[in-house]
């Protein structure tokens, strides 16, 4: 696995390279104009002893601003979409990009890595960013205790060091995929912001359990869950069991207000929550039946969502809002959630127009129609 950083790569976001890939991505003109006039005559100011300085500057995008992500975005689309081969897969979220490269053979697998960096710099070289050699970094997945003699990967004269775990996207992994040091790193972050909560608590709010079972139930949870479908497999080790009840048992024994002799099934039960591996599987199981759309439940696949599309909305169940156009007629529609109330209103209108014109018939459309429908639930 190999991971890339790229040096200040929103602020050093080139210009006329965004330019340039809105034209090769067969954008309107007035669009790529307008871009142009957006990006033009950007200038950075600063204030410094009651004097003002100002420089010109045809880099980065705006910090903070909606259209920055997308900028960003149709730069790196180029690096992307090129042709890596088979054995190398790239994924990036923003500007962290990571590389997964596989062969059986070690010496191929050191042409694979040099190959995937080369292009790397090449890529950076061409839209004016700079690749840092002292932050990308290599990492062998496997489970040996003792590593091979690994190939050197050199970038601009500067070797690319070999670690033993690597933080992406918040998410810890270690060559050996076990999760272990994602485990300590989240316990520890945990224990760190709770003692920080704590101490405002306990000052304003006291250390009553319910106070606690809230902290536990709105910070524990969902730092030590964050990204569970990733590492959810390493759940079913028992150092893994361990741990986690091992950071659980003081929580559940100051909640419930319970002994330390308690047991640790004791103590969960009567504080009402939950073992942390149970949260982690649920949190995983949540997550993957969003990203896929079904969730397992033994050897079936249940579907557990139906995609809101203007060409089926009708097909869909029509239980969420009635219009009524006379005693004889009623046609039902389901929404969006995201609808709101005055679009609803707005598609009555346009229904019942349309429907006259198709029929040729005058339909009364009364105001209590409408009116109905403005107080009716849309979910």
């Amino acid at each position: 696995m190999a991971s890339i950083d790229i040096k200040g790569a929103f602020n050093h976001a080139w210009n006329p390279g965004i330019i340039d890939r809105l034209v090769a991505k067969k954008c309107p003109d007035y669009i790529v104009r307008i871009m142009a006039n957006y990006m033009d005559d950007r200038r950075v100011v600063t204030t410094y002893g009651g004097t003002t300085l100002a420089k010109t500057t045809n880099r980065g995008t705006v910090q903070g601003s909606v259209m920055g992500p997308l900028l960003w975005n149709l730069i790196i689309d180029e690096f992307l979409h090129k042709d890596f081969g088979a054995n190398i897969h790239v994924q990036a979220f923003a500007d962290d990009i990571a590389a997964v490269i596989a062969h059986r053979d070690l010496n191929q697998l050191g042409i694979l890595a040099s190959k995937f960096m080369r292009m790397a710099t090449d890529w950076c070289n061409s839209v004016k960013l700079h690749m840092s050699a002292e932050k990308s970094v290599i990492m062998y997945m496997s489970r040996k205790l003792r590593l091979p003699v690994l190939p050197t990967i050199m970038v601009d004269n500067r070797r690319i060091d070999y670690v033993e775990q690597t933080k992406i996207l918040g998410v810890t992994i270690d060559r050996k995929r076990d999760f272990r040091p994602h485990l300590h790193l989240v316990i520890e972050k945990t224990t760190r912001i709770y003692r920080q909560i704590l101490a405002m608590v306990h000052r304003n709010l006291g250390m009553r359990p319910h106070i606690l079972k809230m902290i536990y139930r709105s910070v524990v949870v969902p730092t030590i869950t964050y990204a569970a479908a990733i590492w959810k497999h390493a759940i079913v080790f028992k150092y893994m069991w361990n741990h986690l009840r091992q950071f659980v048992r003081p929580w559940a024994q100051l909640i419930s207000g319970s002994y330390r002799t308690a047991s640790f099934i004791s103590t969960t039960a009567i504080a009402d929550i939950a073992p942390l591996e149970l949260e982690i599987m649920y949190e995983a199981s949540v997550s993957l039946a969003r990203i896929h759309g079904n969730y397992k439940f033994g050897d079936d696949f249940i579907d557990i969502d139906i995609p809101d599309c203007a060409d089926n909305m009708i097909d869909l169940p029509p239980n969420i809002v009635a219009i009524n156009y006379s005693p004889a007629l009623t046609k039902y529609y389901r929404f969006p959630p995201y609808c709101s109330n005055l679009q609803a209103d707005l598609f009555v209108i346009l229904e019942a127009v349309n429907l006259q014109k198709k029929n040729s018939v005058q339909l009364p459309l009364s105001p209590s129609s409408i009116t109905t429908l403005g107080q009716s639930n849309i979910s």
